[in-house]
């Protein structure tokens, strides 16, 4: 899942404070909505869910809450105390992530919304150095569908992976894979492209990406993601099933196993857009 969707309260506040002004009331007055009209309160809720979710920190409208009770703090600040202190992970992001959130307005599809994000999350100055890093050599619908990675997936999964290796062996995998059904509508390695070969459910869950192929590439992709998981489960670490030596995850070189047909691993995958995302922490 994605750690961002354990929101702040700052970010539950802007939404309901929002929510609120749409049907007139305020905190002092919330015990109104009771007496409102249920269509009332729906389109309100409506113009909430289309101003915002495409803005907000999360792929979720609304989503668990940092309240102090359940959650103390963000998921990597709770790893960095040792939280899972002894718990080997894998870790891993597809590379197109964003692709399918932006396709359906989840997250910042174009750039009036992303600034609108940075305003809204705190951080307006950031606005134009983001759209001159992603942007650079890519078209713009390229630059925000790796914006939508990752802002809502990669770079917190990074925070996580960097806390966890202080007290646990960590392995990073990219899902690189683009089946061909896919390529053929447009899509990349987007959002769950990887489930399906990592559990084995091929038949079950994704059909119309994955059918048999005469190569048998599904099988080879499936070998690979799969028995990562079941080594994982077995031993603890998912190494005996990829084709190519899969180093740990560390400080200096954040190993990524990439795999794909080709697989192979690379080392500081994307370095300089992690680094500019530090210290901003939307809505925090």
């Amino acid at each position: 899942g994605l750690p961002a969707n354990i929101q702040s309260r700052e970010e539950q506040y802007l939404f309901t404070n929002h929510f609120l002004q749409e049907l007139g009331l305020d905190h002092d007055s919330v015990d109104n909505l009771s007496e409102m009209c249920i269509k009332k309160i729906q389109a309100a809720a409506k113009k909430e869910f289309n101003d915002y979710r495409s803005c907000n920190n999360g792929a979720l409208f609304a989503g668990p809450t940092i309240d102090g009770d359940y959650f103390d703090k963000p998921v990597w600040d709770l790893l960095a105390e040792g939280s899972a202190r002894g718990v080997d992970c894998l870790i891993g992001t597809c590379r197109d992530e964003g692709q399918l959130f932006t396709i359906s307005g989840e997250a910042p599809n174009t750039w009036e919304k992303v600034e609108q994000m940075f305003v809204h999350g705190g951080y307006p100055d950031a606005y134009e150095f983001m759209r001159k890093l992603y942007g650079n050599g890519k078209s713009d619908k390229e630059a925000l569908d790796d914006l939508a990675t990752d802002k809502m997936l990669w770079v917190d999964n990074v925070r996580c992976m960097l806390a966890q290796i202080q007290y646990a062996n960590v392995w990073c995998y990219r899902f690189d894979y683009v089946p061909p059904e896919a390529a053929k509508v447009g899509f990349g390695a987007t959002h769950s492209m990887d489930v399906s070969p990592g559990l084995d459910t091929y038949d079950d869950d994704n059909p119309a990406w994955y059918p048999p192929d005469e190569f048998g590439n599904r099988e080879k992709i499936r070998d690979y993601l799969n028995g990562s998981f079941v080594g994982m489960c077995k031993d603890g670490s998912p190494c005996s099933a990829a084709p190519v030596e899969w180093p740990k995850f560390d400080l200096e070189s954040r190993s990524t196993m990439c795999l794909s047909l080709d697989t192979n691993v690379i080392k500081n995958s994307n370095r300089e857009r992690f680094d500019a995302w530090d210290g901003i922490y939307l809505y925090k």
